[in-house]
């Protein structure tokens, strides 16, 4: 809703009656009334009547009695007592011949630089063209320069314009005259090049520049020298380079090849109407012998509207499709040639212009085989003069996203040694998006492009964490049931999950949550990771309450340092993750042999079938199974209803402390009953006792009485008497 108090938008014709009844009168009101008439509401809203008055007075005053021809340009922070408003901004006022072009060159020289904009203001009064601009603030010391930029930018404008009907011209007589000329090119060929001339010409180019150039001796070698006197648009005061080699001229590397047209790009940027290289339109000249001798040269920029048009419609282009559509082998009726024909219409139409057809041809069948399965890929082309690289990458539509533009800009440049990249994005109906990026590389860089190379760094760089699930799992499985499981899980991994876990880890997370129920309530996972230690526990429905895990880990001899709960959805059932940190309370020697055995007493604690205290320390700190410390816990408490002098508590911590008296304790009640032996091995029951001797005897009073207790218990038990 609006504010019912704020101050009222003031409008152009009440801002008009305000001018009027001061200094300059009607004059100045009609000024007013003309130089608001188009400026958005909200932007009105931003200032007082009073304000908009004063900006109008300014800037009347500053343009009144300008001379035809000469563009007058100020640069300010305005200032009250100075000029009647102030304003946070530098303001920008230009007063110059109505043309076209004017607003979209200043625009675009601000941008250049940097600097943003934050009002503009244009009207064309009579044949005059105003304006103020509220740019960046910028000191009084940049004045200068930015005006001089300004001023030529100015300057660029108008020649352009006073020379675009000449040049118009310069491009028709050229089409008329190849009619006639020698021309090392058939008869399709010379037609389709004179068309392409007159469509051209015919409001499908802007004309920014034009030069000729005649290929001359100079000591003995052909060198291509610019004809004094024909420069037009921006060659018209821009001196002519010193006649160069022609083996330096865009027509010389062709490598046999004969054109009558060179369409590509110049290595200069447009100035005038909209930001880019200018497009390059060469008319090369013959003698009898099929030597090039002299090049019409056209700079500027293809309008908007031949983006828009089918390739069909524009001359020399029309052609190149004819041919593709009959060598691919398909008929246009069919969906494949209906898809193909698709693909050349979509395709940047600065491709169509600078590719040969080889390299198009190579480069639609490539995007047709996409069709089939989408993937990423990319089709390198080097412009055939050397002077930049155009890269068309093709990614699954939802693995676009900004970070990977970046990504994809920043290896481009990278693998090309770019000065400057140029790139656009098309993304239709189509389950790809395309990314088209021109890569200048730096001056005198010699680049040797591996596109495969690049195209699995690209891969790299799109491929997701759901296809690294993917991969994961059907290396884990195999393909038929990896495929399986990734399908069964993709949407139910929560984005958290995703966040913290590498694809990898998740394949085995997911491998063990399949093989939860018929029975099996618990899948468990001690792993080390990034150099730590985790503990994962998988339940159906529900995680273990932490009060219930904390304990169990504690006194299997690891300290919980934190926990990362999941939820796993799948086919209607959640599968509840634990993902512990945690660290051991003594070194482990070896993770890999202890893992089975602590995840297995894990499972037989929570079952019920262990009991949860200090014995069982002793499946990490000694290495033993479950029941081999069910044995020593039986054995401890044993000695305690005897009476020895020693709580649950002291022997716990005296066998966690001395692991190898621990497992040699074992050794010796397995060497005697192990029921897996028909007898006993008395060898090897010697060899345990002897062990447990020299381990003894090298312990202090207390400890060494402790373990002498449960030894004692051990021999009683298996009929041993100890020396």
């Amino acid at each position: 809703m609006s504010d019912p108090h704020a101050a009222p938008i003031p409008e152009p014709s009440v801002l008009a009656q305000l001018a009027s009844s001061g200094p300059g009168g009607e004059t100045l009101g009609r000024f007013v009334s003309a130089l608001y008439a188009r400026v958005p509401a909200e932007d009105m809203a931003l200032r007082s009547a009073g304000e908009w008055v004063a900006i109008a007075r300014d800037l009347h005053g500053f343009g009144a009695g300008r001379p035809a021809g000469a563009p007058r340009l100020r640069i300010l922070n305005p200032e009250p007592a100075t000029h009647g408003y102030a304003s946070a901004h530098t303001v920008l006022q230009v007063v110059n011949d109505d043309m076209p072009f004017l607003v979209d060159s200043m625009s675009m020289s601000l941008a250049e630089r940097g600097i943003g904009i934050h009002l503009l203001v244009h009207p064309v009064i009579g044949p005059e063209s105003w304006m103020h601009i509220e740019i960046d603030r910028q000191s009084v010391e940049d004045f200068d320069a930015l005006a001089d930029v300004l001023h030529a930018s100015l300057a660029d404008v108008r020649a352009c314009v006073q020379d675009w009907a000449a040049m118009r011209e310069v491009m028709l007589r050229a089409a008329e005259a190849m009619g006639t000329r020698p021309l090392p090119v058939n008869d399709v060929v010379r037609a389709e090049s004179q068309d392409f001339l007159r469509w051209a010409a015919d409001n499908h180019f802007t004309f920014l520049g034009y030069r000729e150039y005649r290929v001359v001796d100079q000591g003995g070698e052909r060198q291509l020298a610019a004809v004094p006197g024909t420069g037009l648009g921006l060659m018209r005061a821009s001196p002519p380079h010193a006649p160069r080699p022609v083996s330096a001229f865009a027509a010389s590397g062709k490598r046999g090849e004969r054109d009558v047209l060179i369409l590509t790009k110049t290595n200069a940027r447009a100035t005038v109407h909209r930001p880019g290289y200018m497009d390059y339109i060469g008319v090369l000249a013959y003698d009898e012998n099929g030597v090039a001798v002299a090049e019409q040269r056209f700079l500027g920029l293809y309008t908007s509207g031949v983006y828009n048009r089918r390739p069909w419609e524009i001359p020399l282009v029309r052609r190149r499709h004819d041919q593709i559509m009959e060598r691919s082998g398909l008929s246009p009726a069919s969906h494949s040639g209906k898809v193909l024909r698709h693909i050349l219409d979509t395709l940047p139409r600065d491709e169509l212009f600078q590719s040969s057809t080889d390299e198009l041809f190579a480069t639609v069948m490539g995007i047709l085989a996409l069709q089939e399965r989408a993937r990423s890929r990319l089709f390198l082309r080097r412009d055939r003069y050397g002077r930049f690289f155009s890269a068309l990458v093709y990614i699954p539509r939802d693995r676009f996203s900004g970070d990977v533009r970046d990504r994809i800009e920043a290896l481009l440049r990278e693998s090309l040694q770019g000065e400057r990249i140029d790139s656009s994005i098309s993304i239709g109906e189509s389950p790809l998006a395309q990314m088209h990026v021109v890569i200048r590389p730096k001056a005198g860089a010699v680049v040797q492009a591996d596109a495969a190379t690049i195209e699995q760094r690209v891969a790299a760089i799109v491929r997701n964490w759901q296809d690294g699930l993917r991969d994961a799992l059907v290396r884990a499985v195999g393909e038929s049931d990896g495929l399986r499981l990734a399908r069964r899980y993709a949407k139910g991994l929560p984005p958290g999950y995703i966040d913290a876990v590498s694809p990898e880890i998740a394949a085995q997370d997911l491998v063990r949550a399949e093989r939860l129920g018929s029975g099996r309530d618990l899948a468990l996972s001690l792993y080390g990771n990034d150099g730590g230690l985790r503990f994962k526990a998988m339940r159906r429905d529900r995680v273990i309450a932490l009060s219930d895990a904390l304990p169990m880990l504690e006194n299997l001899g690891l300290r919980i340092l934190s926990e990362h709960p999941y939820q796993i959805e799948a086919d209607g059932r959640t599968v509840a993750l634990q993902d512990f940190v945690v660290q051991p309370q003594r070194p482990l020697a070896d993770l890999a042999a202890a893992r089975a055995q602590f995840e297995d007493a894990f499972a037989r604690i929570w079952a019920g079938d262990a009991e949860n205290d200090g014995f069982n320390r002793l499946v990490l700190a000694a290495g033993l199974s479950w029941r081999q410390v069910a044995m020593l816990r039986g054995y401890a408490k044993y000695l305690l209803q005897t009476g020895v002098p020693f709580s649950q508590a002291y022997m716990e911590e005296t066998l966690v402390r001395y692991p190898l008296a621990a497992r040699l304790l074992v050794e010796l009640f397995e060497a005697r009953f192990d029921p897996a032996r028909d007898s006993a091995d008395p060898a090897r029951t010697d060899i345990a006792a002897m062990s447990l001797g020299r381990v003894l005897s090298g312990l202090n009073e207390a400890d060494r009485a402790a373990l002498s207790a449960a030894v004692d218990a051990v021999s009683n038990a298996v009929g041993l008497d100890r020396d």
